[in-house]
Order: structure tokens, then C-alpha cells, then sequence
């Protein structure tokens, strides 16, 4: 049996945690032992305990002002924090000499740096689960770039996109897996979804959903159904809080609501532990996201037959297929979006048609056994695991 240790440092439950968890649940627990490892407990320790994967829990680290987008000028102040990361590389460290024929698994940016300064030295196989895309100039793909010189590392992509944006060190050593989902689950009372939130049986409800930072785009989607939500009998609810950092962005989103006039017809209901219930009540689905690594929310509305529009571009112009199994529009583009939320308001055959395809399009695709079989494959083509 192999063992593998999964390291994610913090515990919040984002798209990554989430595509984590549905990784170890997808894992043929004959042939794989996994342990989760984190700084501290949350949402996602409890989600690894109610699926019964073995975790450990270092000491609390906040790691949070360390921003992608900003993170050179942030590591200024690691000096605050270097005492208590020094002892939490240490335990790492500990911990992989005594598993010392495992396989490393890091799951986001700073667990893959944390993970190989921790195992340096180790002969232990690291792979770096790549969920994002780093600008070419980004002091985190430059530091990223610093680890292709590794010779036991390997990169696993979630989507093309992300493959080819990374520096060619690592994408020599990588391979692509997609995510496999699982359908969003329907709490018992889904069917009063709309009664609890005073959207009215006959509108049209548009759902967007994610992390409520910038680049996901929610203002520019605001900005884009504005003349819809005043004209028309429809409602846009937004499902997301911000995980990571401040609130200042979803702030503005509140107030975007009021200077465009559509307060009353904009829905904040902040973080959803499953977001099933609102994808059953939903008409369409939105990803206004801008350089979206993959897409992982699109999916869940496929898998519940929502028609879905996205940017023609990325992750998302993976996934679907124009006029086929939903909609692709220009990138970056309000006038767009507008339309083609505009299009299938119009068109409830076509909402159908989009929905139904769809469904069958993400059934087949992105299923978590398709996920877990490669993998395994994965893991049986790093050393040491032909014994698997």
C-alpha cells in the first residue's frame, strides 16, 4: 500500500479544498493511504473527518496577508511569522522522514513552497497540484519557476490553461487531470429555496458563485445584468464570502448594487456549505471569471442541468462547448455577457436544451472515478510505486 500525505495549509474551504476532498474520496483505499495534513483546524478537518481520512493538524500559522498579488511586498513582514514557520517546516520536515517511501502531495501555492523547502534533501516524490495561473511577471511563478530544478518533482494541471502557463521547468514534468465532481448535494427543504430568500416562483433567477475577490469578476457581471434586473422579472444572487483576506471587495459589490440602482434585486447570501439548493432554483448560471484556472463551480451547474455561460477562454473554454452543452462569449466582455443571459431568458426551449446537454456533458468528463483511475496511474509511475 502506498502512502500519501496531502499537504494544505490552511483550512478554509474553497474550490481547491473542495477538489481536494472529492480527491481523497475518489482514492482506492486498498491500494492508498492518505493523510491530510494542515496548520490548525476548520471547515476542511472537518470535512476530511466525516469522510474518515487520517489527519494531522500543526500548530495554527495565519498565512493570509501572504496575497499572490502582492506577495513580494508582504514578505516584508515575514519576520512577524518567521519563528512560528520555521517550527511549522520543522514538524513538515519530521513528519516526511518518517514516511520516508511516501509521496507528497501539495494541493496550493504556498503548501507547494512550504512542502519542498520542508522535504529538501528527502528522498520523497513531490507533486504539485497546479490550480491557478500566475501572470507571466509574478513574483509567485517566479518562485514557482525556482522548483523546476527539483529532480523528484512532478506537476499535475487541472486544466490545459493552467499547464501551459506554467514555467517550462515545470511543465516538462507535468501531466494534465481534470477534476472529477461530484453533484452538488439538495438539503431536504431545497424546493423552498426561493420562498427564503423572496425571489418570487415566476422570475428568472440568474446564479453566479466563488470567492468574492476581483479577478472572479462579479462586478463586471453586476454591470452587465443591470439592465435586465430593472426591465425584467428576474433576480442575481451571489454566492461567495472572502475566505482569504478582507472584505473591502464584496463592500463594493454592495455598494455597486445601490449606485446602479439594483439593490433590490442583487442576493448576497454569503458562504453555502453545498450549494445544491440554489442550483435547484436557479434558471442560469454565470462564471464572469477572468483567467479562470478551470472552472469547478461551472461544473457543479452542469451536473444539475443549469445552463451555463462562461468566457471563452481558460479553464471554462475546456469545459464547455458553444451552443452545444452552454454558452462561451467574448472575453471580457459586459456587452456579451448581457446578451447571451439576455438570449436564454428569452428562450426557455433553448435553457432546456443547453441544460440537458449539459448534464450529460459533465456526467461523462469530470466524474470522480475518471479522476481517481488516473491518479492512480499517476501514482504508480513515481518511484517506489510499482509496488503499489
Amino acid at each position: 500500500m502506498r502512502f500519501l500525505i496531502f499537504f494544505n495549509y490552511s483550512t478554509a474551504f474553497g474550490g481547491a479544498e473542495r477538489s481536494l476532498m472529492d480527491m481523497l474520496s475518489a482514492l482506492d483505499r486498498t491500494r492508498f493511504q492518505p493523510l491530510l495534513v494542515t496548520f490548525g483546524q476548520g471547515a476542511l478537518t472537518e470535512a476530511a473527518d466525516e469522510a474518515g481520512v487520517e489527519r494531522t493538524a500543526l500548530s495554527p500559522l495565519s498565512l493570509e496577508r501572504f496575497r499572490r498579488n502582492a506577495l513580494g511586498f508582504h514578505l516584508l513582514t515575514m519576520p512577524l511569522i518567521l519563528p512560528a514557520l520555521v517550527l511549522n517546516l520543522l514538524r513538515l520536515r519530521r513528519l516526511f522522514r518518517a514516511h520516508l517511501g511516501a509521496v507528497l502531495h501539495t494541493n496550493n501555492p504556498k503548501s507547494h513552497l512550504m512542502g519542498v523547502a520542508a522535504s529538501l534533501g528527502l528522498s520523497l516524490p513531490v507533486v504539485l497540484h497546479m490550480r491557478d495561473i500566475f501572470p507571466a511577471a509574478s513574483f509567485s511563478r517566479l518562485c514557482l519557476g525556482l522548483l523546476a530544478g527539483k529532480s523528484n518533482l512532478r506537476v499535475i494541471a487541472i486544466s490545459r490553461a493552467v499547464q501551459e502557463a506554467l514555467p517550462q521547468g515545470l511543465r516538462e514534468k507535468s501531466v494534465l487531470i481534470y477534476n472529477g465532481i461530484r453533484p452538488p448535494k439538495r438539503s431536504a427543504d431545497f424546493l423552498s429555496f426561493r420562498t427564503r430568500f423572496a425571489v418570487p416562483a415566476h422570475t428568472t433567477l440568474i446564479l453566479s458563485a466563488g470567492r468574492l475577490v476581483p479577478w472572479k469578476g462579479f462586478d463586471r457581471l453586476m454591470t452587465a445584468v443591470a439592465p435586465l434586473l430593472k426591465h425584467r422579472a428576474c433576480y442575481l444572487m451571489i454566492v461567495g464570502s472572502a475566505l482569504y483576506w478582507d472584505r473591502r471587495y464584496e463592500e463594493d459589490l454592495k455598494r455597486m448594487t445601490e449606485q446602479l440602482d439594483i439593490s433590490g434585486q442583487v442576493l448576497f447570501p454569503g458562504e453555502m456549505t453545498d450549494i445544491g439548493d440554489a442550483m435547484a432554483a436557479a434558471d442560469i448560471f454565470v462564471l464572469p471569471s477572468q483567467q479562470e484556472p478551470f472552472g469547478r463551480v461551472l461544473v457543479e451547474a452542469m451536473l444539475c442541468g443549469v445552463p451555463a455561460v462562461a468566457f471563452n477562454e481558460c479553464g471554462p473554454s475546456e469545459i464547455l462547448r458553444n451552443n452545444e452543452d452552454g454558452l462561451l462569449v467574448s472575453p471580457h466582455t459586459e456587452t456579451a455577457l448581457y446578451e447571451a443571459v439576455n438570449r436564454l431568458m428569452d428562450d426557455p426551449s433553448l435553457r432546456r436544451r443547453l441544460g440537458e446537454a449539459g448534464r450529460e456533458t459533465a456526467r461523462i468528463r469530470f466524474t470522480p472515478q475518471e479522476m481517481a483511475d488516473q491518479l492512480h496511474r499517476f501514482y504508480d509511475s513515481l518511484p517506489g510505486g510499482g509496488n503499489a
